[in-house]
């Protein structure tokens, strides 16, 4: 039986000594979603007759937890290079027709 609240004494992965950012992302992320998984085991192995108040406050805790990994994997995922070369290619099309309107006007 694992202990219901007991500290986790395993350090994280450490980091190659010149790890990649976009690597070292992926490592967080990995090791934030284990624990993320691990508090929602520890909810789940919960006595029944908790105080209600703790149990919100656990529940709150969660909710907000998984909201931060969602938001942080969903940057991640909008930092891609080919998220990067989409936004590239849109900003380079928009200076172009920018441009394309401004020499427009000066002939006129």
């Amino acid at each position: 039986m694992r202990p219901r609240w007991s500290a986790d004494t395993t350090p994280p992965p450490a980091a190659p000594a010149a790890e990649d950012p976009a690597a070292a992302q992926r490592r967080i992320l990995r090791d934030l979603a284990r624990k993320q998984v691990r508090f929602s085991r520890q909810i789940d192995d919960l006595p029944a007759d908790l105080d209600l108040r703790i149990l919100c406050r656990l529940f709150a805790l969660h909710a907000r937890s998984s909201q931060r990994l969602s938001r942080m994997i969903a940057d991640r995922e909008a930092l891609t290079a080919d998220a990067v070369d989409d936004f590239a290619r849109a900003v380079a099309q928009a200076l172009a027709q920018l441009g394309d309107q401004l020499s427009t006007r000066r002939r006129t």
